[in-house]
C-alpha cells in the first residue's frame, strides 16, 4: 500500500478544477459545488491515510492511486469496506 504523491494530488486537484469550471460554464453550480465537495474530502482522506480507498464512482485520478475501490457511494461503500476488512481479517487467521 502506497500513500499518494505531491503530484498524484496535484494531479487530482487539477482534474476538479477541470470538472467545477465545466459545471460552472453550463451553469450547473449545485453540481460543481458538489464535485469540490468531495475531491476536496477525498483529498483530504487520501493525505492522512496510509490505505487510499474510494467508492467506484470517484474520478477517475482519485481511482488511479487507491489500493481498494469499492462500490457505488449509493450502494453502501461503508458495509462494503467493511466486508473487505473482514474477509483480510479471516485469510490472517487461516
Amino acid at each position: 500500500m502506497k500513500k499518494a504523491s505531491k503530484k498524484e494530488i496535484e494531479e487530482i486537484e487539477r482534474e476538479m478544477q477541470e470538472r467545477v469550471e465545466f459545471f460552472r460554464s453550463q451553469n450547473k453550480l449545485l453540481e460543481a459545488q458538489r464535485i469540490e465537495e468531495r475531491v476536496k474530502y477525498d483529498l483530504e482522506m487520501l493525505r492522512a491515510a496510509d490505505v487510499a480507498v474510494c467508492p467506484e464512482n470517484a474520478i477517475d485520478s482519485v481511482k488511479e492511486i487507491c489500493d481498494l475501490c469499492l462500490c457505488d457511494h449509493k450502494q453502501g461503500v461503508i458495509a462494503d469496506l467493511i466486508e473487505h476488512i473482514e474477509r483480510e481479517i479471516r485469510k490472517g487467521k487461516s
